[in-house]
């Protein structure tokens, strides 16, 4: 049977799209049963256009691949099922955080066109993978999708994620020059929703306080964000990882910070949540969209926009050590839920159903 992935332009900068592409391909690899394939489009230099690029030549393109099923792994490419057999196709939505803020007229006041044109042909579909049960309910409610056309899987934690030795830990940290004497607190992402600015003015009033914080930053600085802590004046708090890293190597830096510090505004899943966890990284969170569902109950709650609340959390998080160690143990038991077997079972069953749906018709 062959599977072909279809990707995302690289030009998107969706990394989480790429490594769920790069997860299910590196898997069926080595696989008898499939012959597995991906398809990453390449920018036109026509009019040197993505959208062009995406919407117009990509959906004639693929019209000449031979495949017996065709997973497309990103719901903005929704609209290429108008070149393909809806029989053999599957999509994948991880979250649809466009469509949910400009429906609640929140950060988007306009319309996001293009997405919606996309999002349009999900209903075509006879099989659509979410990744959370908060997913599949914004499917149902803002897309109008029939639930039973839709597959929750779990995005899987990984192998590489696990809690280190004492004595690994103390290598690493050297490695790293984190100081004993300071607590460091776990930021990730980029993205607006990841609700930064506010968590930076919490964090930022700590160190005010005369609390040893550092903020350690798992990512790219942005505009929004060196503008903040320029403003705040907590440029020398601040510890980039910033070059693309290993799934190793981000274990590393869970391992050996003290908290994660997660108040988004909403999320379709929060793997950064699971692999911490995973990690024996404790968890400051919000529970806006997934979260409530993926911390399991795991994590410290915090209001994402008030910034006292966020403020007071630290604190206790700070000061409890105990604390710390029963959302450690917790964590770590929660972590378990995402097994990679199951992840990779469910979509072996699907992509049969589909390869076997098609040939009965």
């Amino acid at each position: 049977m062959i599977i072909t992935l279809l990707s995302n332009f690289k030009e998107d900068e969706r990394i989480s799209m790429d490594n769920y592409r790069d997860l299910l391909f590196n898997n069926y690899l080595n696989n008898n049963k499939f012959d597995i394939k991906k398809f990453i489009p390449a920018k036109s230099n026509f009019l040197n256009s993505i959208r062009y690029s995406r919407y117009i030549e990509y959906p004639e393109i693929i019209k000449k691949i031979n495949s017996n099923v065709f997973h497309i792994v990103e719901d903005g490419y929704a609209h290429l099922i108008k070149s393909l057999d809806s029989r053999k196709a599957v999509i994948s939505v991880f979250d649809l955080i466009p469509l949910v803020f400009w429906k609640k007229n929140f950060y988007l006041t306009k319309p996001p066109l293009f997405y919606l044109y996309s999002l349009s042909y999900l209903k075509f579909f006879k099989t659509i993978i979410a990744c959370s049960d908060n997913t599949k309910k914004d499917l149902i409610n803002l897309c109008k999708i029939k639930e039973e056309r839709i597959k929750k899987i779990y995005y899987p934690l990984q192998k590489e994620y696990k809690i280190f030795s004492k004595e690994k830990k103390n290598f690493y940290k050297k490695k790293h020059n984190f100081n004993k004497d300071y607590f460091y607190i776990l930021l990730t992402g980029k993205d607006f929703y990841k609700n930064h600015l506010r968590a930076l003015k919490a964090l930022s009033a700590l160190i005010q306080e005369g609390f040893k914080i550092k903020i350690v930053k798992l990512g790219p600085p942005y505009k929004d964000w060196l503008d903040e802590i320029k403003k705040l004046n907590i440029e020398s708090s601040v510890i980039y990882f910033s070059k693309y890293l290993s799934n190793h190597e981000i274990c590393e830096i869970y391992n050996i910070c003290d908290l994660l510090f997660f108040p988004s505004l909403y999320e379709g899943f929060g793997l950064p949540v699971v692999e911490s966890m995973a990690c024996g990284l404790p968890v400051l969170s919000s529970q806006e969209g997934s979260l409530k569902e993926i911390t399991g109950g795991c994590s410290i709650v915090t209001n994402p926009y008030d910034i006292y609340d966020m403020k007071k959390k630290l604190i206790k998080l700070i000061k409890y050590k105990d604390l710390r160690y029963k959302l450690i143990s917790l964590g770590l038991k929660n972590s378990k839920r995402f097994s990679e077997r199951s992840f990779f079972d469910s979509h072996e069953n699907i992509y049969d159903s589909l390869n076997n749906f098609a040939y009965d018709k």
